[in-house]
């Protein structure tokens, strides 16, 4: 399930500086806000006109990436000039803008995997299958995984934290997985399934959603995981006024 790029082993840099954009949403709890000095008076320093319906952008070591869905493609483009520095094809279509963390470049894909690449020059580092099977359904005119990998994996104290899967009740259930950032290692997985041994009925059955975290806890929708053993869960009774459904 684990395919190592050319490019394993290179020296990834530091993560760029406080005015960067390096995630989506910003950071791993998706806050949407920076602080900075936002100049009276603005003008467009460049246009760049890619094409096909692109994802929200990140912007990191004077960079910006992001992906461009229909396409399978993803960009790297020069922050001051908007030159296009290098583009990656992708083995499946991509919902969201890559993940960056110390020179590296992290996402799903619906074609079931995660891969890392190089930000400097978009090499493979690894690829990994977080679908439990290498097949393929039509959806949306394209094919995919039964087990699609949301685009804006999260990163944690150089862990790789990713969920294939398109709900709970559906196709086997959904695949938790925490991967090595560095050599694309699993180093933990977790299967969620609903609870079907009360007269066959679906307990607590929950769908897939961006992850977000504070560094201790990873919370998808109205379920939390702890960083260090996604194995302990724990259904939150409300998430953002929103009843829990009884996942569990």
């Amino acid at each position: 399930r684990l395919q190592r790029g050319p490019a394993f082993g290179t020296k990834a840099s530091e993560s760029g500086g406080g005015s960067d954009w390096p995630v989506f949403k910003h950071d791993n709890m998706r806050s949407n806000h920076i602080d900075t000095d936002i100049p009276a008076k603005v003008s467009v320093q460049w246009k760049k006109n890619i094409g096909g319906k692109l994802t929200p952008p990140v912007i990191a070591d004077g960079r910006v990436f992001l992906q461009a869905k229909d396409k399978c493609t993803l960009y790297c483009l020069d922050a001051t000039s908007g030159e296009v520095k290098w583009k990656f094809i992708t083995d499946g279509p991509v919902d969201s803008p890559p993940s960056f963390d110390k020179g590296r470049l992290f996402f799903g894909t619906s074609a079931g995997t995660v891969c890392a690449l190089t930000a400097d020059d978009g090499k493979l580092i690894w690829r990994f299958r977080a679908a439990p099977a290498d097949v393929r359904l039509m959806a949306f005119n394209r094919l995919e995984s039964p087990w699609p990998v949301n685009g804006s994996v999260l990163i944690v104290d150089n862990k790789v934290y990713c969920l294939a899967g398109r709900a709970m009740h559906l196709d086997s259930g959904l695949y938790l997985s925490v991967l090595d950032a560095d050599s694309g290692k699993v180093l933990q997985e977790s299967h969620l399934r609903p609870n079907t041994n009360v007269k066959g009925e679906l307990a607590g059955p929950m769908l897939p959603d961006i992850l977000v975290s504070d560094g201790k806890m990873i919370q998808m929708r109205n379920m939390a995981f702890s960083v260090d053993d996604i194995s302990r869960r724990t259904a939150l009774k409300t998430v953002a006024g929103v009843k829990s459904n009884g996942g569990g």
